[in-house]
């Protein structure tokens, strides 16, 4: 889940850099240093780089949280896995607890 989350701002800030590249190309090897197409890339770099950026901010709607909360997700899986491979169960009062076994699930549809 993160990493599709992850998609949102990577393809902005790629954009960013490609439109940069270009910016640079632009101006290097074509002496384009001024002008119309020169300004459109300019603008397309400044709002993808900061659409990139104001996604990555932890807030609830925005790709930064979903981020945030599979990485959260991830660390807390590894850690909740035991030496042997079994997970644990934290209770509030700090004791573990092993895991119960999962039972299979109940199909919703009797045939």
């Amino acid at each position: 889940m993160a990493l599709v989350a992850a998609a949102g701002p990577a393809m902005s800030l790629s954009l960013a850099s490609i439109g940069d590249v270009l910016l640079w190309l632009m101006a290097e090897l074509l002496g384009l240093a001024s002008g119309p197409a020169t300004l459109c890339l300019r603008y397309f770099v400044l709002v993808n780089l900061a659409l990139g950026l104001f996604n990555l901010l932890p807030i609830p709607p925005l790709d930064g949280s979903r981020i945030a909360a599979g990485s959260c997700r991830t660390a807390e899986r590894a850690s909740a896995t035991s030496d042997d491979g079994a997970a644990e169960l934290h209770t509030r009062d700090g004791d573990d607890a092993r895991a119960p076994a999962r039972e299979k699930p109940r199909s919703v549809y009797r045939i």
